[in-house]
């Protein structure tokens, strides 16, 4: 297993929460379809890179009261060099050693908390069952803000599924510029194992919908209404940042959406949203209750057509 193939997802260029959110809704649902029962998130902040410096160094003083030898030869060199790696050792007694260190959420900035909040509030919103686990640091330094693993029950105590998080800078590091990202990666070789049945081939041959946000006040509910459509079985991404409507539905037209989904002030103190048809032109205006009335006569649309398609 020291070699295999990876599945990746990066959404890059987003700061906004909802955006760290709705990879791990899309990682969770995927691997739903996959077929995986008993899965769980285990999730954390890490603060960012005018934060954790701070924390390093309180962490660091932790460390240096603890006996090396009572470390594995692993945590020996990460004690000088980086010590935020102890906290995710797996040994059973390097994790006694660190069982009293200083919790990085403690130290983290109000902006870095409010993002986590935020993160975790739409997990509760979509009745998701996390697992705060304070000594995620996933390994590698590049990581921001929130971080978190997919944890499967049912293989044992190689349970981690899948993993990610933000990594707003690590572009820059490559020699890129200074966008922000966010994503995840699972091992293609760990999920084929845990298959039980073959899963067809689906060609999606555009996405069903774009959703242009045009409040930042909208941010939330659109992308809970976004993911409701997503478990209709839809296909479609959302904007994060509040553009113009004309640039949106640009960019609706340029991913070949089917439907462009509108909020803007007045559909978000109304709970509605506006349903254009990016071909014909038709619109409609639809109550965010009902919306997945429509999603479910969408999807039956498509099914039909692909009937049509393969007799």
């Amino acid at each position: 297993m020291r070699q295999f193939h990876q599945l990746n997802c990066e959404c890059l260029g987003a700061h906004a929460p909802q955006v760290d959110a709705e990879v791990l809704l899309m990682l969770m649902f995927f691997l739903k379809e996959l077929g995986f029962k008993n899965l769980k998130p285990e999730v954390n902040t890490l603060g960012c890179r005018e934060c954790r410096p701070a924390y390093r160094e309180a962490l660091a003083e932790f460390v240096h009261r603890i006996d090396p030898g009572a470390l594995c030869e692993d945590c020996q060199r990460r004690m000088g060099s980086n010590p935020m790696r102890l906290l995710d050792c797996k040994i059973p007694t390097c994790k006694e050693q660190i069982a009293g260190a200083p919790r990085i959420r403690e130290h983290v900035c109000a902006a870095c908390a409010e993002h986590f909040d935020t993160v975790l509030a739409i997990l509760d919103t979509q009745k998701i069952v996390y697992a705060l686990n304070l000594n995620l640091v996933r390994g590698l330094d590049y990581y921001t803000r929130t971080t978190f693993e997919i944890v499967c029950a049912d293989i044992g105590a190689q349970g981690a599924v899948a993993g990610g998080g933000r990594y707003d800078g690590l572009v820059q590091q490559l020699g890129g510029p200074d966008v922000p990202g966010v994503g995840f990666a699972c091992g293609m070789e760990r999920l084929a194992l845990m298959l039980e049945a073959r899963v067809d081939d689906q060609v999606q041959a555009r996405p069903d919908f774009y959703f242009a946000v045009l409040t930042p006040e909208a941010a939330n509910i659109a992308l809970l209404a976004a993911q409701s459509l997503r478990e209709c079985h839809l296909a479609g991404e959302m904007s994060f940042e509040s553009k113009s409507l004309k640039s949106q539905l640009r960019q609706a037209s340029r991913i070949g959406a089917e439907y462009c989904l509108i909020m803007g002030e007045a559909e978000f103190a109304a709970r509605c949203v506006v349903v254009k048809h990016m071909d014909s032109g038709e619109q409609a205006t639809i109550a965010l209750a009902t919306l997945r009335d429509w999603a479910a006569i969408r999807c039956e649309q498509k099914m039909d057509k692909e009937r049509r398609r393969f007799p």
